[in-house]
């Protein structure tokens, strides 16, 4: 196996050569002008007075010309720190600085923006070209870089700075190997049975692990990755079909946009869907098997700290839905309580992770990084991963998420989970989210407050939702205080829920 991407595209160039692997609009891109390409970014790069593990901020929409810095970087053993383009300003210059990036390369999404603040370090790179270099497709041209040159790149090498989406706060840097991204491929890949042949829709941001994942499976199976960016149902829809996409990777944030209203036809060349980053309605999952009825549906879940940790097998999506299934190949899972001992069935306790694709810690943050990344007797000479998630099992061994173990609720003796409260208020009728928090009380400890959007961005009638509040949940999780948004501010990260932002608009009324 490669120890890095770089290695992996000059293992695979021979096999792949001509074959079209990236396609954007009306441009493609085939296996070996990926490389070149790739190879010229690297070659610009160590031309600017770099060393190796120096940071390069990447804020750039996804495109071919995204990806041929990404790869540039990892060639030239520079960290790349994505940023999304539709970042706040101060989150964007938060990570700029927070990471020590001594260049930050964008297009013309932010170029403008980000250049008043840093045009010492800024590089604009438009249609394969840096702005900086006009003579760039001649050096191109040039033969002279050799495709069997040996990279000076080791596997335990950090080839990425991947900061969280900042739902807690500011963002987190979280410090991936370049080995990692090879593992990812190659683990998730033999589990959903990603083929050479596949069409892969590039629907996700190359800007956190999940998408990239798409691009680094396609590099190492020579798959199809067509890019397109979400807008409308109708689009998408018309998308698949025109190109006869076989594998949906997903977010189910997307997938509830998407698949809410009737959907046209059934789409029988789509071999797999998969989605990571929450839980799938059942009423959405009924509507995929009607009209993907040869797809197979993979629910998963992961952390970025470790990539990818579980995965519910297609025959059970009906029956377990609500279930993040069992550890992908190569990964243990442990549900432990506070003495580091595995809970029995139907107890809660915190996921830890071993094995696959940990990464090595959060950037510039020992604190949290020995939090989380431990070292312990029973497992001696590994690192785990305590993931903050509480979770049970049942006598499966199938895994229930619970809620986060920082966000845990005591009130009136029992402890109870937000999000377990924010899943029962989703089903009341013309209810869209929830998002539960507390406030202290001196009678109870803590009392619950929920808040939430509407399906018709109408407010539900107070009586009407205390009752079927009392009917879903036991009097103790029954909220105290209600409030109606008509919409929550939400995260970079696909549209996430921006929790702590919702929170605090809560506080805010109350």
């Amino acid at each position: 196996m490669a120890n890095s991407i770089p290695e992996l595209i000059q293992q695979n160039i021979k096999i792949f050569q001509k074959k079209n692997i990236i396609f954007e609009e009306k441009e493609k891109i085939n296996y070996e002008e990926l490389y070149f390409f790739s190879r010229e970014v690297s070659s610009q790069l160590l031309r600017m007075n770099l060393k190796k593990g120096d940071k390069i901020c990447v804020c750039m929409n996804k495109s071919i010309d995204q990806i041929l810095v990404i790869l540039g970087c990892l060639f030239s053993n520079f960290v790349f720190v994505p940023i999304l383009p539709f970042l706040k300003k101060d989150s964007i210059n938060y990570i700029i600085k927070n990471s020590g990036a001594k260049l930050i390369i964008t297009d013309k999404s932010r170029n403008l923006e980000i250049e008043k603040k840093y045009s010492k370090k800024l590089l604009l790179f438009e249609n394969k070209v840096f702005k900086a270099n006009s003579k760039f497709k001649e050096t191109f041209n040039n033969k002279s870089i050799t495709r069997n040159k040996n990279f000076d790149i080791k596997g335990n090498d950090t080839a990425a700075i991947i900061y969280s989406s900042g739902s807690t706060g500011m963002p987190k840097g979280i410090v991936i190997p370049h080995i990692n991204f090879v593992k990812g491929a190659e683990i998730v890949s033999n589990y959903l049975g990603t083929k050479s042949s596949d069409k892969i829709l590039g629907v996700l941001s190359f800007n956190f692990d999940y998408g990239l994942n798409q691009l680094w499976q396609t590099l190492m199976l020579g798959c199809s990755l067509f890019l397109h960016n979400f807008t409308l149902s109708n689009d998408f829809f018309n998308f698949i079909r025109s190109k006869k996409i076989s594998v949906l990777p997903l977010m189910p944030v997307i997938m509830t946009i998407i698949f809410q209203k009737k959907i046209p036809t059934k789409f029988k060349h789509v071999r797999y869907i998969c989605t990571s980053g929450g839980p799938v309605e059942k009423n959405i999952i009924l509507k995929l098997k009607k009209n993907f009825p040869t797809s197979k549906i993979f629910l998963m879940y992961g952390l970025t700290e470790a990539f990818r940790s579980t995965f519910l097998e297609p025959n059970k999506v009906i029956k377990k839905y609500n279930s993040i299934g069992k550890a992908i190949p190569k990964v243990k899972i442990h549900v432990l309580d506070n003495n580091l001992n595995d809970c029995k069935v139907g107890e809660i306790g915190e996921l830890v992770h071993r094995g696959g694709c940990i990464s090595k810690g959060y950037f510039k943050d020992q604190k949290n990084t020995k939090k989380v990344f431990r070292k312990i007797k029973r497992f001696r000479g590994e690192t785990v991963v305590f993931s903050g998630d509480l979770v049970k099992k049942d006598s499966d061994g199938d895994i229930f998420f619970i809620g986060r173990k920082d966000h845990m609720i005591k009130t009136a003796g029992y402890r109870v989970s937000p999000t377990e409260v924010e899943n029962q208020i989703t089903r009341i009728k013309n209810v869209k989210f929830a998002v539960v928090t507390s406030k202290y009380c001196s009678i109870k400890g803590q009392k619950i407050i929920c808040a939430y959007t509407s399906k018709n961005n109408k407010r539900v009638s107070d009586s009407v939702f205390k009752k079927n509040c009392h009917k879903l949940l036991p009097t103790h999780m029954v909220p105290a205080k209600i409030f109606f948004f008509k919409n929550f501010p939400v995260t970079g990260n696909q549209g996430k829920i921006n929790r702590s932002e919702v929170i605090k608009k809560i506080k805010a009324k109350h």
